[in-house]
């Protein structure tokens, strides 16, 4: 793989990962980026950011371009993350209207009246299409050089919250039948297209599949699931209208990961642990929280449950982490490094600290 000489290494290390076992040391990433590289701008017009983020040779040239001046420390790899929406799989329901940001991918709602607009998914919609077309093409420019990760398809509940509104939360109380039909339309169309994907990206992936912003690599399906809307669940809605999608998708896939958003998920944390086919919790400190590092307890607990934790962990925490927590299952994303004497200094702590 360019720019990833020992990337087989690594593969071996990920690999184990996944059965929270351990080959020299825990895994760890530490991608650092030189500080005069400048990424090409987007632009200010909708058809320049358009281009930015559906034009598959924009986004691989503007990849290449950057991986020139990128170091892939520890297990850290190549990989493009086609970034075609946060929770993209809700532009499969007659969504014809975007507004291409510089951080996102906007639309607006299309479930004003739960009576009048029955939403329904149709295998030939053209934002799928699409998606599909730009994956492919990704692979195809990509080749043996790099991975081309999954899109950030994420969470049917939380894609019901976008095609719905901020009324969604009214509707828990209001209108439960609804939402427990809306989501058994989204569920089929995620596991269409995500079957779809995983059939193009498996060859570039190396027979396995690859999670762009987490840089994880499985060597089956995976993605990652999520409901970040639950911050604003009690338990028992979360019980009754989110867990049943994590049933169904942690059965789905073969390697399936939680990105747990914020402290205020931790009332959930019981449920989540639960799923007998969840394999791995990624840990996210929200802007104003606490570091991953205060929460020890907690992230202890995870293991004991027996799945394998994702933490992006500040410099200052990485020795306490790797001293407190078992490194069985154990994958430390770090992205604060300043240098590549930095981020091997970080490598060999991890491996002198590893048990």
């Amino acid at each position: 793989m360019k720019w990833k000489e020992d990337w087989e290494m690594s593969r071996q290390r990920l690999n184990a990962f996944w059965n929270r076992e351990i080959i020299d040391r825990c895994c760890v990433s530490v991608i650092v980026t030189d500080k005069q590289y400048r990424e090409t701008p987007m632009g200010e017009t909708q058809e320049e950011r358009r281009r930015w983020y559906m034009d598959p040779l924009v986004i691989y040239e503007r990849c290449c371009k950057k991986f020139d001046h990128t170091y892939f420390g520890g297990d850290g790899f190549p990989c493009i993350w086609p970034n075609l929406g946060t929770v993209g799989h809700s532009k499969y329901f007659g969504i014809n209207s975007f507004v291409y940001m510089p951080e996102t991918i906007w639309f607006d709602s299309v479930i004003k009246d739960w009576e009048k607009n029955q939403i329904q998914f149709n295998q030939d919609n053209q934002a799928l299409a699409e998606d599909l077309a730009v994956v492919s093409e990704l692979c195809r420019l990509a080749g043996d050089d790099m991975m081309v990760s999954m899109p950030d398809n994420c969470g049917n509940l939380d894609a019901l919250s976008l095609l719905r509104g901020g009324e969604l939360l009214v509707d828990f109380y209001e209108y439960p039948d609804e939402i427990k039909k809306a989501l058994r339309e989204i569920s089929t169309a995620y596991r269409y297209a995500q079957t779809k994907l995983f059939e193009i990206i498996h060859e570039n992936n190396k027979g396995g599949c690859t999670h762009g912003w987490m840089n994880s690599w499985a060597p089956g399906t995976s993605a990652q699931l999520q409901v970040d809307i639950s911050v604003m669940l009690s338990p028992k809605h979360f019980e009754e209208f989110a867990l049943p999608e994590l049933e169904e998708l942690t059965g789905f896939l073969d390697y399936s990961a939680y990105h747990l958003d914020g402290m205020e998920q931790i009332r959930h944390l019981d449920m989540i642990l639960s799923l007998k086919n969840l394999n791995l919790v990624q840990w996210t400190s929200v802007d104003g929280q606490p570091k991953a590092s205060e929460f020890i307890d907690v992230l202890k607990r995870i293991q004991a449950a027996g799945k394998c934790l994702i933490l992006n962990p500040e410099l200052d925490e990485i020795e306490p982490l790797m001293r407190e927590l078992s490194s069985a299952g154990l994958y430390l994303i770090v992205r604060t490094a300043e240098s590549r004497e930095q981020a091997d200094d970080i490598i060999k702590m991890v491996g002198k600290l590893t048990h």
